[in-house]
């Protein structure tokens, strides 16, 4: 089998088209995720540096969230995530909540259920006079 310098130079010229077009989106990769690891600095600056959180304990969750999601390797996502959980409805003025509390809600009361009580025997009491 006689191989030629005309056999091997397409073969040659597509490994190098695919070898450019993979480096190519590798480098596109690389830049995507250089900002939002940018993205993701300047969300922990806004976590560290906003005044105006509801409360204590969620300043230091987002904070303590936004730390360790970068040794977890999910900085990416966290950065998303207290871009729109977060900052997004804090620079709009509107209160943020973690698990379903607000720390503006009233919290639960413990009297609720004497009180309900209480009416109840009223009304109770007013019915058998």
């Amino acid at each position: 089998m006689n191989i030629t310098f005309a056999t091997i130079e397409p073969a040659a010229g597509l490994a190098l088209g695919f070898g450019a077009l993979l480096g190519l989106f590798t480098l596109m990769i690389l830049l995507f995720m250089f900002g939002l690891f940018i993205f993701w600095i300047i969300m922990l600056v806004d976590a560290l540096t906003r005044k105006n959180w509801p409360s204590d304990e969620t300043k230091i969750f987002s904070i303590i969230i936004l730390i360790s999601s970068l040794v977890m390797q999910i900085w990416w996502l966290a950065g998303l995530l207290y871009y729109y959980i977060v900052k997004r409805p804090l620079d709009s003025g509107k209160s943020i909540s973690f698990f379903g509390y607000s720390p503006n809600q009233p919290k639960p009361n413990s009297h609720r259920p004497d009180q309900s009580r209480a009416k109840t025997s009223k009304k109770k009491s007013k019915k058998k006079s």
